[in-house]
């Protein structure tokens, strides 16, 4: 049986009632770590300094015999990994399914296609806990699709995003969040030694389809790493 554990609905909880209310145009999302999911299977404890299992974590160990395996009902479709990138990466490499074996990796499902979506973020001083940070988030307005290839070997793919484009929609959406938030900048601000908005860029993927696996509904994906 799965069990899920309603990691994003406990952090914000623990952000607290200011950090937490959703803003007009603006989604809140919390990052735990470099890779946040939506789900995993069997649950994952964001205070341990050892990934779960199945955790998102494992996407950046380097270790292509541990993986994410989404924790929802069914297959996994809609089921999410936000990553936290550093940089302006080209190019992504992924190592689908659980490939720790020929066995783990035909018996749980694969990603078919990721709907990709970067996200403008913005964090303001004051909201984070011991481990999350939280953002408030406006999607650039192109969603392409990412297709995997159903093997366990690593696949390189250029990144789905023009980094120019990007730049300039960041420009408007740094406008739109300090026009949308003023007041609660100011209030921020008001008194504060030190004051400033840390951006960010975070790509969520989402599955929009899978192959499936022989033995479990699972799906898994085993790397995720971007140059």
């Amino acid at each position: 049986m799965r069990t899920l554990l309603p990691l994003m609905g406990m952090l914000l909880a623990l952000a607290g009632p200011a950090g937490a209310q959703d803003q007009p145009g603006w989604d809140s999302l919390m990052m735990v770590h470099i890779f946040t999911a939506s789900s995993t299977l069997g649950g994952d404890d964001p205070f341990a300094e050892q990934p779960s299992r199945y955790a998102a974590r494992n996407l950046g160990d380097g270790d292509p015999a541990t993986c994410w395996a989404e924790g929802a009902a069914g297959r996994g479709l809609g089921e999410r990994i936000h990553i936290l990138l550093d940089g302006r990466p080209t190019t992504l490499s992924a190592v689908n399914g659980y490939a720790k074996s020929r066995t783990t990796f035909a018996g749980n499902g694969r990603v078919k296609k990721f709907t990709a979506t970067l996200l403008h973020a913005f964090n303001l001083p004051g909201d984070v806990t011991e481990v999350a940070t939280l953002y408030h988030c406006r999607p650039f307005p192109r969603r392409p699709v990412i297709g995997l290839n159903d093997t366990a070997a690593p696949q390189s793919l250029p990144f789905p995003f023009d980094w120019d484009a990007v730049r300039e929609d960041a420009v408007r959406a740094r406008a739109r969040f300090e026009a949308d938030l003023g007041d609660e900048i100011a209030r921020r601000r008001e008194g504060a030694a030190e004051f400033a908005i840390a951006p960010a860029v975070i790509l969520r993927l989402e599955i929009a389809d899978v192959y499936p696996g022989t033995k479990y509904d699972d799906t898994c994906v085993s790397e995720l790493t971007f140059r």
